[in-house]
């Protein structure tokens, strides 16, 4: 019978697999380890815990009309993409994330799982309005 010590952590999991002389595959949507032809499988989709879907939304018309800002569901969107969501809230504070683009502003998901929403605004706009 396959038995596993009780982890908190996919990387816990890993190690324990690994000493214990698992072969450890990753999918998607399910972990599984294989020992001497025997598959055991962990329930849930572990990569919703490790990866965030990231929005990014173009809010350079509130600068550009001067305008307070709107709920994040009203701007359009320009990329969609999913990052790790390990210390996302420092990686989405950066300049470089989509060219052509500065950082403003984002929020997380009130739940904790959801969809993150970045704020930015065209660089060109943003030097125009800067320089006069």
């Amino acid at each position: 019978m396959l038995t596993m010590p009780k982890l908190t952590t996919p990387f816990q999991m890993d190690r324990a697999a690994i000493r214990q002389g698992y072969n450890t595959r990753r999918a998607l949507s399910t972990r599984f380890l294989v020992w001497k032809g025997k598959v055991a499988t962990l329930d849930g989709n572990l990569w919703e815990f490790n990866f965030a879907k990231v929005k990014i939304v173009d809010v350079s018309d509130d600068y550009r009309f001067m305008q307070p800002p709107m709920p994040s569901d009203f701007y359009p969107v320009l990329q969609e993409l999913w990052l790790l969501a390990h210390d996302l809230d420092h990686m989405l504070a950066r300049d470089d994330l989509l060219q052509g683009y500065l950082y403003d502003w984002h929020e997380g998901p009130l739940d904790g799982l959801g969809e993150w929403t970045v704020g930015v605004v065209n660089a060109q706009l943003a030097s125009e309005l800067m320089h006069g």
